[in-house]
């Protein structure tokens, strides 16, 4: 079973594993866009809509996926605000929370009974996931962040990896796990986004636009070319860092150790937003490994990278370009020795 809301307002449902889909009908007055759906196991669900006439929000309910409602105090909002696709967040049949375009995410604690607005830092809460009821986050425009720690009553400022916009965030239920991504590629926090590392994922054509985690080793993300991205674990994974110090150019640092068994550290650094490729070759040029492809804002990272490969001499070699000043090329290359 899955649901899906329309950029018309209409929602659909399908049983048979998208097969074949079905229009599901909900009173009048009509969302003009379809924002977010959440159904629990059993069968009883939320669909949030962004205004019709009056500034009011359309938010829906069912209690067997088929029959949708109004909920009866539909919160009002102020004039032209409007929700967001990925920022529609229930922990359990309760406690829900969504972000709209003006410095709030709207809360209830009794299944959208009362809802209460909470002040957010920015206009753009464009993603929102809570690990439970009290701990949450919300991402915005302009790549920062925000977290709670009392149901989003209120919300501080929280260091984020990235200037681009947020365009997903999950939290793994009930752990400090949670992942964020803008178009270029993930990010995973452990510690409730305290601390971010940038995660390799293989190389895809569109931008990322939604993520959902079951656990800390399994997860999904789509493309807006309809790419699928399945997550198997955390390594590799890139360390971003958090300092004050941005670099002033761009390095790529000898791996270590050296040699190497079975797995080594390479640091590179860039000095501006840039594209990076980083790529292993064997004694023969022969390409084994593409690390990473994908863009980078200014900072130091570092990559764990082997394992399953035989010993012998390898080379790894990184091209970055910076993304305001494409005729401007760095490239490295290094030598490394796996001993087995």
């Amino acid at each position: 079973r899955a649901w899906v809301g329309t950029g018309d307002g209409r929602i659909f449902a399908t049983t048979d594993g998208g097969s074949t889909w079905s229009a599901q009908a909900y009173p009048a007055p009509q969302s003009p866009f379809i924002d977010g759906i959440k159904i629990f196991p059993n069968l009883n669900g939320y669909a949030l809509g962004d205004p019709a006439a009056g500034g009011k929000f359309v938010v829906l309910s069912t209690m067997d996926g088929q029959h949708w409602s109004h909920l009866a105090n539909e919160p009002v909002g102020l004039s032209d605000e409007a929700g967001w696709n990925n920022a529609f967040s229930w922990t359990d049949q309760t406690h829900g929370w969504f972000g709209t375009n003006k410095s709030k995410v709207w809360r209830t604690t009794n299944g959208g009974a009362t809802w209460l607005p909470g002040t957010t830092p920015d206009a753009g809460s464009v993603a929102i996931s809570f690990a439970d009821n009290t701990n949450g986050m919300v991402g915005y425009l302009d790549g920062s962040l925000s977290v709670t720690t009392d149901g989003g009553a209120t919300w501080s400022a929280r260091t984020s990896p990235t200037t681009q916009p947020i365009t997903s965030l999950s939290y793994v239920p009930g752990t400090s796990y949670a992942w964020i991504s803008d178009a270029y590629g993930p990010y995973l926090s452990r510690d409730r986004g305290s601390t971010w590392v940038s995660q390799a994922a293989f190389p895809f054509a569109g931008s990322i636009l939604h993520g959902t985690f079951n656990d800390t080793s399994a997860g999904w993300m789509v493309t807006s070319f309809g790419e699928v991205l399945l997550y198997h674990g955390e390594i590799p994974t890139f360390t971003v860092s958090t300092g004050s110090n941005t670099p002033t150019s761009f390095a790529l640092e000898q791996n270590y150790p050296n040699p190497f068994n079975p797995t080594t550290n390479i640091r590179f650094q860039v000095p501006s937003r840039s594209r990076v490729r980083l790529a292993i070759y064997n004694m023969l040029g022969q390409q084994i490994a593409e690390v990473v492809n994908k863009e980078f804002g200014a900072g130091s990272y570092e990559q764990v990278w082997g394992g399953t490969v035989s010993s012998g001499i390898y080379f790894y070699r990184i091209e970055a370009v910076p993304v305001d000043n494409a005729g401007k090329r760095f490239v490295d290359v290094k030598k490394m020795v796996l001993i087995k």
